[in-house]
């Protein structure tokens, strides 16, 4: 059964009646905030950026990836979509060469190196090239740019998410919803745990309002990382907003 694809289960596995309910509205909230401008920062080969294509099909949509490989099968996905722009970029806080680690799995790749747990974890993800990168910062990337607000910011950089969000302190005057990966334990050397990131934004104006994707250790259970909502509680403007009439540099 399983080589055409079928498990077998208990019939009171899970609720299935729910979850074919839940799939119908499972992201009407998102879509009726009106998101008119979608930054999806780590954009890899496009795989969030199709799904929310599919959500928010006539907003402008910005995708950022520093693997070249990735990037260029990204781009090819929206060769056709005319609300779509893409850069071949690594972001941090600042602007500067450091090092990146670019993994044989892409979706592992960081600006911080693997944490022993991660190779323990995630067997076959350990082997890297480490490679210069001149890095930006989100301010930097759009200070020339008018963004419809509300955004909805993406990041999934494997760790680094907090020095993107560092780095984008003027863009985050716009932003409605921030969309990134939080991590339970250090998966890579020093990455922030979530409660310092949740802790980040609530300074910034931004509450935790769900999690998803929560994923766990195959050896012993442990919580390792989840995809997490955050929003912001005052309402941002809908006008066209440039990041450098706020002075950025």
């Amino acid at each position: 059964m399983r080589s055409l694809g079928y498990k077998i289960v208990p019939l009171d596995y899970y609720d299935t009646d729910y979850l074919e309910k839940l799939e119908t509205v499972n992201k009407k909230w998102l879509v009726h905030l009106g998101i008119k401008t979608i930054i999806d920062v780590g954009a890899s080969d496009g795989g969030f950026a199709k799904k929310i294509r599919n959500w928010l099909p006539s907003a402008q949509l910005y995708c950022i990836e520093p693997i070249k490989a990735s990037f260029q099968k990204l781009s090819e996905k929206f060769v056709n979509d005319p609300n779509f722009r893409s850069f071949n970029l690594a972001l941090s806080d600042r602007k500067e060469t450091r090092s990146f680690y670019v993994h044989s799995a892409a979706g592992c790749s960081s600006l911080l190196p693997m944490a022993e747990l991660h190779k323990k974890v995630y067997p076959g993800s350990e082997s890297y090239v480490e490679e210069n990168l001149e890095t930006s910062t989100l301010d930097e990337v759009f200070c020339n740019f008018t963004l419809t607000a509300p955004v909805l910011l993406k990041i999934d950089v494997q760790g680094a998410e907090k020095l993107v969000l560092e780095g984008a302190s003027q863009l985050l005057g716009n932003v409605k919803v921030i969309f990134l990966e939080i991590s339970f334990t250090e998966l890579y050397d020093q990455n922030p745990l979530v409660n310092e990131m949740i802790a980040f934004l609530e300074t910034r104006g931004f509450s935790l309002a769900g999690m998803e994707n929560i994923s766990q250790s195959l050896i012993d259970g442990t919580f390792l990382q989840a995809d997490a909502f955050f929003v912001k509680r005052e309402p941002v403007t809908e006008s066209p907003f440039n990041p450098a009439s706020h002075g950025t540099e």
